[in-house]
């Protein structure tokens, strides 16, 4: 073979090469002719199960009962939820009414951001009009596989303030445990 003859051989091999390059790397297709797909990233922490504890004021001495029922899918979690809210009337008489509605949390990295929704007519039970309605949104800093603790900002629909919310807003803790 000639000089010039293992060089073309050494040219055709060289773009045979580049072209085969190129098109791999262009590709979105494995070797096998299927599509690539990423792998869905698992979330840092399994927050599905049955949970229970309290939400209100550290010194409350009747903190709301809540409740939750959570399935998982990747990073996100949600579920109804149930708060068992006990009234003091002025002769000191206590009543308790059960609240339903749902919440969720969103997991980033170690963190969980939490929503709580209790939707229009949650409270006509305990005197609230039909339009009342709250959300509380909060995050648990490293929420754990059985411990949720979060500072929830709750806001309450106008509606609400002087039957069910003496305030548009507070902030109360919620501390969850799996039961």
């Amino acid at each position: 073979m000639s000089a010039s003859h293992v060089r073309q051989w050494c040219v055709r091999t060289l773009v045979a090469a580049v072209a085969a390059a190129a098109t791999a790397c262009g590709s979105s297709s494995s070797p096998s002719g299927s599509p690539l797909i990423a792998p869905t990233p698992t979330p840092s922490i399994n927050l599905a199960g049955s949970w229970a504890g309290t939400l209100g004021k550290t010194s409350d001495s009747k903190p709301i009962q809540v409740t939750w029922s959570a399935t998982q899918s990747g990073n996100s979690v949600t579920g109804p939820a149930s708060l068992v809210v006990t009234n003091v009337d002025n002769n000191g008489n206590s009543t308790t009414f059960p609240v339903a509605g749902t919440m969720a949390a969103t997991i980033t990295g170690s963190d969980a951001a939490i929503t709580l929704t209790l939707p229009p007519g949650s409270f006509t039970s305990i005197g609230g009009p039909a339009t009342c309605s709250v959300t509380g949104t909060g995050t648990a800093s490293s929420p754990s596989v059985s411990a949720i603790s979060a500072a929830l900002n709750i806001v309450f629909d106008p509606s609400c303030v002087g039957t069910v919310a003496d305030h548009p807003s507070e902030t109360d803790n919620l501390a969850l445990n799996k039961s």
